[in-house]
């Protein structure tokens, strides 16, 4: 009688990941730059022969993809039931829309942003409640030796919060061949306040920008060595995390990966930036350095925070977990040496955690915050994580990167 009991309980307890593939790429084109995810399938960005970028989308059943050869510019972002890219409407223009597009590719519609389209022109987008999408551009004008630092909100037709300047910096581009600001992110809670995080002349910045009303003056959480890559969560009630690194580079010297986070509860003012961890080797040959932070928050305000490392010639990935009401408690190891993936948290607290090491892997915690073993899920790049509607863990990843591309799709049993 235990040994019938036995196998249930073990299958229960393996809980495997059934993978759903969806197959093939469009003529002409063998393989992708770009590819972004949603709970339908993942939009891919293509690039052809000419300056324009082309776009074809993985949809949500087992077709092939389309190709509508849209010419785009940036990183399309899934957005609600649809998709939404910064565009370029030609080869030579100098300004940027904001686009809408189904899952098919086909564009819904677009926004004229007037942005200045240069090699200087940094922009980011991220979902916004009821399927709006919050937008932030730098626009540098380097006649004038000036950038600014636009962020709205547009959803329904219609901008909900039109874009305003949050931060203006003159700078003389003989002095400065670099902007002032290089690097953006960008979160939105369920009432429309906008959150952005900057860099400017070697500090982390934040400001918040409300749906409606006056917006307040960004904070800076202090001098920093180079900021080189920023993170930003929020949940759907307002509670805020802003992670960064930080390192310096010169020709034969290079500064340890530092890693920073601050928090934010909400109706309250952030919290004091936190050094998480300064990694204890450099990486001299490194022509980028590591630490990838990531960051996703849950419905009750938890905040995860995962980034990548350097101990003995390895890359272990670390992350952290605040509770409501509490700073960031001491990081652990989930994976001894990876390329960062991506963190989600479910609704009932379970954090999944996903990286690459010749395949792509995940682990996930109880709500509790015990990691279970890794697991494999197969081979590919760019795992993201999420929840399904029911609850279940879910990761999509490609393979066939350089060939005729796949989108996976795992659910966990």
């Amino acid at each position: 009688m235990h040994a019938l009991l036995l196998v249930p309980l073990l299958a229960a307890a393996l809980a495997p990941w059934q993978d759903t593939v969806t197959t093939s790429a469009p003529d002409g084109l063998d393989g992708f730059s770009t590819v972004t995810y949603s709970p339908r399938g993942g939009l891919g960005s293509f690039h052809g022969y000419s300056c324009d970028a082309e776009v074809g989308a993985f949809g949500p059943g087992p077709p092939p993809l389309v190709h509508p050869g849209t010419a785009t510019w940036g990183e399309p972002v899934a957005i609600g039931d649809g998709y939404a890219a910064v565009m370029e409407a030609t080869c030579g223009a100098k300004t940027v829309d904001l686009a809408r597009l189904a899952a098919d590719g086909r564009v819904l519609g677009q926004v004229r942003l007037g942005a200045r389209h240069d090699d200087d022109l940094e922009a980011v987008l991220a979902p916004g409640p009821d399927g709006s999408v919050a937008v932030a551009w730098a626009d540098t004008a380097r006649a004038k030796h000036r950038q600014w630092l636009r962020v709205g909100l547009y959803g329904k037709d219609r901008w909900l919060r039109r874009p305003v300047t949050v931060a203006t910096s003159r700078f003389d581009p003989h002095r400065e061949p670099v902007p002032p600001i290089t690097e953006l992110a960008l979160g939105a809670d369920e009432r429309g306040n906008v959150v952005a995080a900057f860099d400017s002349r070697r500090s982390a910045r934040a400001v918040i920008v409300p749906r409606r009303g006056r917006v307040p003056r960004p904070v800076a959480f202090g001098t920093a060595l180079t900021v080189a890559r920023l993170a930003v969560g929020v949940s759907p009630r307002g509670r805020v995390a802003v992670a960064w690194s930080t390192f310096s580079r010169a020709e034969h010297s290079h500064s340890p990966v530092r890693i920073y986070a601050a928090l934010r509860e909400p109706g309250r003012s952030f919290a004091p930036a936190r050094l998480m961890e300064r990694q204890p080797e450099v990486d001299e040959f490194a022509d980028e350095p590591g630490g990838f932070p990531d960051l996703a928050l849950g419905a009750d305000g938890t905040a995860v925070l995962t980034w990548d490392s350097l101990v003995a010639g390895r890359t272990p990935l670390r992350v952290s977990v605040a509770r409501p009401g509490h700073g960031f408690g001491t990081f652990r190891t989930v994976a001894r040496d990876a390329v960062p993936g991506d963190v989600a948290i479910g609704d009932d607290g379970r954090v999944l955690v996903t990286w690459v090491n010749r395949a792509v892997h995940a682990r996930l915690s109880t709500a509790g915050g015990r990691f279970g073993a890794a697991e494999t899920l197969g081979r590919g790049v760019l795992p993201f994580a999420s929840f399904a509607e029911d609850g279940r863990p879910r990761v999509q990843w490609v393979s066939g990167w350089d060939s005729a591309p796949k989108l996976h799709t795992a659910l966990r049993g």
